[in-house]
C-alpha cells in the first residue's frame, strides 16, 4: 500500500502538465499504427453541448452530474460538498443542510448509509436531487433527502475505472480507487476497492468561566490524525424479467486511526492555580460491515419490494495520557480502553398500487432490532485506581406507512402518514447488577404536499411534514475523550429524539425558485457544558434543549450567458432556541450564500469557481461566527476515457470558526482551527464499453445514517 502515496505525490508534481494538455491519452500509440494516410471509418460522433449543472424545481434542487465538470470529482463525499446548501464536515463524517440539519441519503428511492456512499462510483451517478420536506415513503428521521439517481441501461459489456487523487493540505493526502462492472444478459456484477491515506490537522482553543465557583479555565489543543482506510464492496444484480429483479450488496471498511492530542491548559480557582501540558496518545481501530438482500416483483398493477439487512460497526479507542504540571517532568496519568459495538438487523416491505391512472396508493412496513454495548476501563495513576463500566442499549423499531399520490385536474398532491413504535432499553450492567431505563415512544408522522400550476412557466407548492431526529447509535455509550485533567468531551447516553413540525410554500418561475418555511422543534439537540463539583471536571456533550422555532427563506437564481453558467442560492434563516438552563441572547438572523460559476473554454477545458458564506448567527444560548470558503478547479478531458482535474479548495484559508455558549452556569468562548486549504490533482481513466448500468439495490435498514 505504501506505493500508492508515492504515485500520488508524483501525480501532484506532474499535475500542471496534465491539465495544460501536455499529457494526452493518445500519446500511447498502437504499435500497428503508421503515419501513412489512409481512409478512416467514422465509428462514433460526439455532440458536445452545455448542460445546466443545477436546476431548481418545486422548491427542490437538481444537480446534473453526467457530462458536467462534477463528473470529474473522484470521491462521492467530496462530490456532495460541491453542491449548493450541502455542508460536509472536514473529516467527511457528517453532512448537513442549513436550516434542515442532517439529510437522509437515497439512491433511486432506496436509502443508503454514508459508508455505502463511499463505495459508489461517481461515474454511475446521473443526477443528485436535494428534496426539502420529503413525503411519507421516506423515513421520518429527516427534514431533507439527498436522492442520487443513477444511469440505467441494459446493454451487455464491461467497464472499469481507475481513479487517483493526490492532495497537499498541511500534510499529504491520497485517495485511490478502482471499480469494475460486468453485465452479461440478465446478470450484472460490480466490485469496488478504495485505499485512502489521510493525514489531517485540527485544533481549537476555549476559555471557560464558572461564575458561582469563581473558576476560570482555558486551553489550546491540537491533534494530528493519521487515517489509512481500506474500503471494499461487492454486489450482484439479476434481472428476472423486465420489471422483476434480485440483488445483493456487501460493503466493508477497515480503518486504523492514530491521533495524538496535545493540550496547553491553565486553571484558576479559589484554592489553586496551575498550568498543565497534556499529551494524549490515541489509537482507534474501526471496522464496519453491512450486507443486504433485495427482491422486487411486479404483480399486475402492484409493485412489491421485500428486503433484509445486517450491519455491524465496532470501534475501540486506546489512550495513554501524560501530564506535566507547572513545568514539572511529564508523568503517566491515565490509561483508557473504550470499546463500542453496534449490531442492527432490519427488514422491510413496500407495495405500490396503481388505483387508477392518476392515483397511486403506496404502503409498507419496516422493523429493526438494534443492540449496542460499550465497555470502558480507566486506570488512574498517582494515586492508583481502576474504573470499569459496561453500558448496553437495545432498540426495537416497528413502523408502517401509507400515502396517496394523485392528480385532480391540474393539481398534484401527496398525502400520507407514518406510524412508528420505538421501544428502548438501556442501562449499566456491572458486578451482576442490571440498572435499566425503558422508553416506549409511539408517534404519528403526517406529511402532505400540494402543487398548483399558475401557468405554463410557474407553479406554487405547499408542503407540511412532521419529522423526528434521533441520536446516533454512538451516543448510546459512555465514551469520552480526555483533553486535560479538568475537561473532557463525552457522549450523552440520555439524549432523546427531537420532533419537528414544518410548513413550506415555494413559488417556481421558470428556473427561478423562492421558498418560505416555518418550523418548530421540540427537544432539539445542541452542545452543552456541565460541571461536576465532586470531580472538579467540566464536560462537553450534547443535550436536548426545550424548544426551537424559526423561519427561513430560500432563493435559487441561475444565470447563463454564452460559455458562462452560474447557479446562486441564498438562504435567510431566523431561529430562536429556548431552555431554562441556557442564558439566551437576542436571536440573530443569519444568511447562507452559495454561488457556482462554470466557464467552458476551448479544447475541452472547463474552469469552475464556487464559493459559499454564512454570516454570524445567534441561536438562543449558542453564538457562532461567520465563515466563507472559495474553491476553484480546472478540468481537461482527453478523448473519451481520460480526465484530469486540478483543484484548489478553501483557497483563502478562511475556515476558522468562533463559538460562544452560556449554559448550565458555564460561559464558554472558543475558536476551531480547520486547515482545509488544499491543492489536489485527480485522474480518472475508464476502460470497457459498458456506458451505463442496470444495477438496483437499496439499504433496507432505515437507521443506517445513525451509525458513525
Amino acid at each position: 500500500m505504501k506505493l500508492i502515496p508515492v504515485i500520488g505525490k508524483a501525480l501532484l508534481i506532474l499535475a500542471p502538465a496534465c491539465v495544460l494538455g501536455q499529457v494526452d491519452s493518445a500519446a500511447i500509440k498502437d504499435p500497428k499504427q503508421t503515419d501513412t494516410l489512409a481512409p478512416q471509418v467514422l465509428k462514433e460522433v460526439i455532440v458536445a453541448g452545455s448542460k445546466r449543472q443545477f436546476v431548481s424545481k418545486d422548491g427542490n434542487l437538481i444537480a446534473n452530474i453526467e457530462n458536467t465538470p462534477l463528473s470529474a470529482v473522484a470521491d462521492p463525499i467530496d462530490l456532495l460538498s460541491k453542491l449548493p446548501s450541502v455542508i460536509v464536515s472536514p473529516d467527511g463524517a457528517s453532512i448537513s443542510i442549513p436550516g434542515k440539519g442532517e439529510p437522509l441519503i437515497y439512491i433511486d428511492n432506496q436509502q443508503i448509509s454514508p459508508e455505502d456512499l463511499r463505495s459508489l462510483a461517481v461515474s454511475d451517478i446521473k443526477q443528485i436531487e436535494i428534496i426539502n420536506n420529503p413525503s411519507s415513503k421516506y423515513e421520518a428521521n429527516g427534514r431533507a433527502v439527498i436522492r442520487i439517481i443513477r444511469k440505467l441501461n441494459k446493454k451487455d459489456g464491461w467497464k472499469a475505472e481507475i481513479m487517483e487523487t493526490a492532495a497537499q493540505r498541511r500534510y499529504f493526502l491520497n485517495r485511490a480507487s478502482a471499480n469494475i462492472s460486468v453485465r452479461k444478459k440478465k446478470l450484472e456484477l460490480k466490485g469496488n476497492i478504495q485505499y485512502n491515506y489521510l493525514e489531517t490537522w485540527e485544533g481549537n482553543a476555549f476559555d471557560f468561566y464558572i461564575s458561582d465557583r469563581d473558576i476560570f479555565s482555558k486551553y489550546s489543543v491540537t491533534a494530528v490524525t493519521t487515517r489509512p482506510q481500506l474500503i471494499g464492496s461487492a454486489a450482484m444484480f439479476y434481472q428476472i424479467n423486465e420489471t422483476d429483479y434480485f440483488s445483493f450488496n456487501a460493503t466493508a471498511r477497515r480503518q486504523n486511526e492514530s491521533f495524538p492530542i496535545y493540550t496547553d491548559s491553565y486553571l484558576s480557582a479559589p484554592d489553586k492555580q496551575e498550568s498543565v501540558l497534556t499529551s494524549n496518545y490515541n489509537y482507534e481501530p474501526i471496522r464496519y460491515y453491512t450486507a443486504n438482500l433485495n427482491y422486487h416483483k411486479k404483480i399486475r398493477a402492484n409493485t412489491a419490494f421485500i428486503g433484509a439487512q445486517y450491519t455491524k460497526h465496532t470501534k475501540e479507542e486506546n489512550s495513554a495520557v501524560f501530564n506535566a504540571i507547572d513545568n514539572n517532568p511529564e508523568i503517566l496519568s491515565q490509561n483508557r480502553s473504550q470499546h463500542a459495538g453496534i449490531e442492527v438487523v432490519a427488514a422491510r416491505a413496500d407495495i405500490e398500487s396503481a388505483v387508477s391512472k392518476p392515483l397511486k396508493f403506496n404502503w409498507g412496513a419496516y422493523t429493526a432490532f438494534v443492540r449496542t454495548k460499550g465497555n470502558t476501563d480507566i486506570i488512574m495513576h498517582q494515586p492508583d485506581s481502576i474504573r470499569h463500566s459496561t453500558f448496553y442499549y437495545k432498540e426495537r423499531n416497528l413502523a408502517a406507512y401509507a400515502e396517496l399520490v394523485g392528480k385532480i385536474r391540474k393539481l398534484s398532491y401527496t398525502a400520507g402518514v407514518r406510524m412508528e413504535d420505538v421501544k428502548v432499553q438501556s442501562g449499566f450492567a456491572d458486578n451482576g447488577s442490571n440498572a435499566s431505563l425503558q422508553k416506549d415512544n409511539k408517534k404519528l408522522f403526517p406529511k402532505a404536499s400540494l402543487s398548483i400550476p399558475v401557468d405554463s412557466t410557474s407553479s406554487v407548492t405547499i408542503k407540511y411534514a412532521k419529522t423526528v431526529g434521533r441520536p446516533n447509535y454512538t451516543n448510546a455509550n459512555q465514551a469520552s475523550i480526555y483533553i486535560n485533567p479538568y475537561f473532557e468531551w463525552a457522549n450523552n447516553i440520555n439524549l432523546n429524539p427531537s420532533y419537528t413540525d414544518g410548513v413550506e410554500a415555494s413559488y417556481q418561475l421558470k428556473d427561478y425558485s423562492l421558498a418560505l418555511s416555518i418550523y418548530r422543534i421540540k427537544g432539539p439537540a445542541y452542545s452543552t457544558f456541565s460541571y461536576n463539583e465532586r470531580e472538579n471536571l467540566l464536560r462537553r456533550s450534547e443535550m436536548n434543549y426545550e424548544s426551537e422555532a424559526g423561519v427561513y427563506a430560500t432563493l435559487t437564481a441561475p444565470f447563463k450567458y454564452r460559455i458562462w453558467n452560474s447557479t446562486n442560492v441564498v438562504n435567510l434563516v431566523y431561529s430562536s432556541l429556548k431552555d431554562p438552563v441556557a442564558l439566551s441572547g437576542k436571536p440573530r438572523p443569519y444568511v447562507y450564500i452559495y454561488s457556482s460559476n462554470e466557464i467552458r473554454l476551448p479544447k475541452r477545458y472547463v474552469f469552475t469557481v464556487a464559493g459559499w458564506a454564512i454570516t454570524k448567527k445567534q441561536i438562543g444560548a449558542l453564538e457562532q461566527g461567520g465563515l466563507f470558503s472559495v474553491d476553484t478547479s480546472l478540468t481537461k478531458t482527453f478523448g473519451k476515457n481520460l480526465s484530469c482535474t486540478l483543484r484548489v479548495t478553501d483557497m483563502f484559508a478562511s475556515m476558522d470558526s468562533r463559538e460562544a455558549l452560556a449554559v448550565n452556569r458555564v460561559v464558554a468562548n472558543g475558536i476551531y482551527y480547520d486547515r482545509l486549504q488544499e491543492v489536489s490533482v485527480g485522474l480518472k481513466y475508464s476502460l470497457g464499453k459498458l456506458k451505463e448500468t442496470a444495477f438496483k439495490n437499496k439499504d433496507v435498514d432505515e437507521s443506517v445514517d445513525r451509525i458513525r
